[in-house]
C-alpha cells in the first residue's frame, strides 16, 4: 500500500504500512492528513480500519479493491470523495463510513441514503436520526445491504426484498416493536442472507415468505356484495413498489385508496365501496400510482374504463354454466334498473339493457314479520318502520317522544341513547333511528327494536326488509318496482350464498 504527498514524496512504503496497519490496530494513523491526495490499495486487503482516513480533506477518490470484505466506521468521514465503487466481496460496511463525504457520493430512495446497493442512512434533515414515525419500513428492491450503524429502532413492520444478502451488525437491535417482516423471496432465500449479530428483533418477528419476484400491473377485478356494492381491484406489486396507492375517478371525483396484501396469492386488493346501485353503468378510471413525498406521481398501471355492468358481462361469459350466478347477476342489474327509475338517473338508459340473462319473475310475499306490540305511554312509542334505500340499505324506526329523557332503543341486543335518535324534520316530538346496513343476504332478518325509560320497555316492534316489500308489493310507483327488485336481487343472492 502506498500513500503520497502532493510533491511525490513517498510517506510510508509497503511495509512500513503494513507494520502499521497490523499491529496499530486501525489507530487513526492519518487523521487530518489534509495534504494527502492519493491513497492505493492493493489487491489481497481484506480489512479497512476505522478512523484510518479521517478528516483527509484532500482525498476526492478511492480504489478499493474487491478483496475487501470489511470497511470500518468513519474509515474515510470527512474526505472529499465524490464517487467511490464498493468491492464485490463487500460484507461488513459502516454507515459512517463515508459520514461527511460529498453529497454527490450519496443517492437516494425516498428518504433512504445509499452508497452504491448499500443502505448506510436515513435523511431526516441534515442528521442521521430515524423520524419517531417511520415504523413501517420497506427496504428498497436492489438493496445489497444494510450498513451496521443504521437503526430502526420505530419499526414495527419491514419489508424486506429478494436482492438483500447482508444485515450489519444492530440494524434492529433495538426494534422492541417489530412484529411482522415481508420477505420477497423463500425460507431458502432467507436462509442466505447474511445477519449479523444483535438483530434478534428481526429474528423473533413473523416472517412471511412471499416467495416470488412480480411486475406490477392491475391484473383483475371482482365485485363484492355486502351491506354495499363495492367494485376490487387486484394489483402485483413489484418490491420496489409496495408503496403504491390506488386512485378510482368516478364521477369526476378521484378516491384514492391503499391496498391490503392477500399473503396466500402474494396480490394487493383496492376497493371502491359504497356504489350506489343506481350508479351500476357507471365507469371508472383507475390508477395504480406512487407518490413522492414531493407530491410527484409515478403512473404504475391504468385501467382506463370498468364498470359493474361491464363486470356481470365477464362473470357471465366466464361461467355459461352457473346457472345461479346467472340469476344473481341479472337480478342485480334489474335492481340497479329500478334504483335508476326511483332516482330519476340516467332512466333512458338502464343498466341492465342487452344483458343475456333474463331476471326472476316476482313471486309475491305471503306474509310479514312485522309485529307491534300495545304501547304503555300515548306521549312515547314507535309510530313507523319502513326501509331507507341507498349505497347501504338500513331499517329505520320512528318514535314519538314529548321528552327523551331516560329513552333508550334496543335494536337485536346493540342500545341506542336519546343522543342517536335524529329529529324528524317538520315533524315536532318525532325521532328516528337508523339500523346498521343490512346485507343483501338478510332481507328476511327481522330486526326487533325495544323503547325504554330507565330500563322499563314501553314498546316493543320486530321489522325486516321483507315486512316492506310484503306492504308495498301491490303498489305500481317506482318504489313499490324497487321494494320487489331488491327483495328478488336478495333472494338470488342468498341462493348463490347456499350454493357455494
Amino acid at each position: 500500500m502506498q500513500c503520497t504527498l502532493p510533491d511525490g514524496e513517498t510517506m510510508l512504503d509497503d511495509d512500513e504500512f503494513n507494520y502499521s496497519w497490523n499491529c496499530l490496530n486501525g489507530m487513526s494513523i492519518f487523521e487530518n492528513c489534509t495534504n494527502l491526495e492519493n491513497v492505493y490499495l492493493e489487491d489481497g486487503l481484506t480489512f479497512i480500519p476505522d478512523s484510518i482516513f479521517f478528516e483527509c480533506v484532500s482525498l476526492e477518490q478511492i480504489d478499493i479493491p474487491n478483496s475487501v470484505t470489511t470497511i470500518g466506521s468513519y474509515a474515510f468521514a470527512w474526505c472529499s470523495i465524490k464517487s467511490v465503487i464498493l468491492p464485490k466481496n463487500l460484507t461488513t460496511f459502516s454507515a459512517y463510513a463515508f459520514d461527511g463525504c460529498s453529497d454527490e457520493l450519496y443517492h437516494t430512495v425516498g428518504k433512504l441514503k445509499f452508497i452504491d446497493d448499500w443502505l448506510v442512512g436515513y435523511i431526516y434533515g441534515d442528521s442521521r436520526e430515524i423520524e419517531d414515525d417511520a415504523q413501517n419500513i420497506i427496504i428498497p428492491e436492489g438493496t445489497k445491504g444494510i450498513a451496521c450503524g443504521l437503526e430502526f429502532p420505530y419499526a414495527k413492520t419491514v419489508q424486506i426484498p429478494v436482492s438483500l444478502k447482508y444485515i450489519n451488525w444492530g440494524v434492529f437491535g433495538y426494534s422492541y416493536e417489530l412484529t411482522e417482516v415481508s420477505y420477497w423471496g423463500t425460507k431458502s432465500e432467507w436462509n442466505n442472507i447474511v445477519i449479523d449479530e444483535n438483530n434478534d428483533y428481526l429474528l423473533n418477528a413473523t416472517i412471511h415468505f412471499l416467495g416470488r419476484e412480480c411486475e406490477t400491473s392491475i391484473t383483475s377485478a371482482s365485485l363484492t356484495l355486502g351491506q354495499s356494492l363495492a367494485l376490487n381491484y387486484y394489483a402485483t406489486l413489484n418490491p420496489a413498489h409496495t408503496a403504491a396507492v390506488m386512485r378510482f375517478t368516478y364521477h369526476g371525483e378521484t378516491i384514492t385508496v391503499n391496498g391490503v396484501l392477500d399473503e396466500t396469492t402474494g396480490e394487493y386488493k383496492f376497493t371502491l365501496g359504497r356504489i350506489p346501485p343506481q350508479c351500476m353503468g357507471d365507469t371508472v378510471k383507475t390508477e395504480l400510482i406512487l407518490i413522492a413525498e414531493d407530491g410527484t406521481e409515478t403512473v404504475l398501471d391504468v385501467k382506463e374504463s370498468y364498470s359493474i355492468r361491464q363486470y356481470c358481462d365477464d362473470a357471465l361469459a366466464a361461467n355459461p354454466e352457473n346457472e345461479t350466478l346467472a340469476t344473481l347477476l341479472a337480478d342485480l342489474l334489474a335492481y340497479g334498473d329500478a334504483a335508476q327509475d326511483y332516482a330519476n338517473y340516467n332512466e333512458d338508459t338502464p343498466v341492465s339493457e342487452g344483458f343475456e340473462m333474463a331476471p326472476s319473475e316476482w313471486e309475491d310475499v305471503n306474509d310479514t314479520d312485522f309485529t307491534l306490540s300495545d304501547k304503555t305511554r300515548e306521549e312515547l312509542c314507535f309510530t313507523a318502520a319502513g326501509v331507507r334505500f341507498g349505497y347501504v340499505n338500513r331499517i329505520y324506526f320512528k318514535i314519538k317522544a314529548a321528552d327523551l329523557t331516560g329513552v333508550t332503543v334496543t335494536v337485536n341486543g346493540k342500545a341506542y341513547s336519546a343522543e342517536d335518535l335524529e329529529p324528524v324534520e317538520n315533524a315536532d316530538g318525532t325521532y328516528i333511528l337508523y339500523t346498521d346496513a343490512v346485507y343483501a343476504t338478510e332481507f328476511d332478518k327481522i330486526f326487533t327494536a325495544e323503547l325504554t325509560v330507565d330500563g322499563e320497555v314501553i314498546q316493543t316492534v320486530t321489522y325486516s326488509v321483507k315486512s316492506y316489500v310484503f306492504a308495498k308489493q301491490n303498489g305500481n310507483d317506482d318504489m313499490a318496482a324497487l321494494a320487489k327488485a331488491l327483495y328478488n336481487y336478495g333472494r338470488s343472492a342468498l341462493a348463490y350464498k347456499n350454493a357455494q
